[in-house]
């Protein structure tokens, strides 16, 4: 199941046996059987697998480009796990990385992207592990121009 904010225009998905929800007095409800409050940090004792990915991405124009780093403002209880997929000549490259744990107030982490992977196109995955909280407010990609265009 597919629910979208519109007042962000986000969209999350939902899996298992969920068929609808509601929000009420700022308490989130689903229906399965019946009607049931979701609550809690996980799914009936099974840790909850988030994240959030955007899609391809060219900056607006059609050089090649390096990605050196990527900065992350946010908490996370257990870290995140960060997947970096680009494509030169055709070979899709799937980076991983991780960030360590940060918790309290808002934090910048500086996730260094190896040599800087290469590529007109860029996509970015950031999930949280073994069900931790992440709250990202901010995630900014470093761009560095490559002089040969495709």
């Amino acid at each position: 199941m597919y629910a979208l904010n519109t007042k962000t225009m986000a969209v999350s998905e939902y899996t298992g046996s969920i068929s609808s929800m509601a929000v009420l007095d700022n308490r989130v409800f689903g229906v399965d059987t019946g009607l049931k409050e979701l609550t809690g940090a996980d799914d009936d004792g099974t840790d909850i697998a988030a994240y959030t990915q955007t899609g391809k991405m060219d900056m607006g124009d059609g050089s090649i480009k390096r990605y050196p780093r990527l900065y992350l403002g946010g908490t996370s209880s257990n870290g995140l796990s960060i997947t970096v997929t680009t494509e030169e000549k055709g070979v899709v490259n799937n980076n991983a990385y991780s960030a360590a744990a940060w918790t309290g107030n808002l934090h910048e982490r500086v996730v260094k992207l190896a040599r800087g992977p290469s590529s007109r196109h860029v996509q970015v995955k950031v999930a949280n592990i073994d069900g931790g909280t992440m709250t990202l407010e901010q995630t900014d990609l470093l761009v560095n121009g490559v002089t040969r265009r495709i």
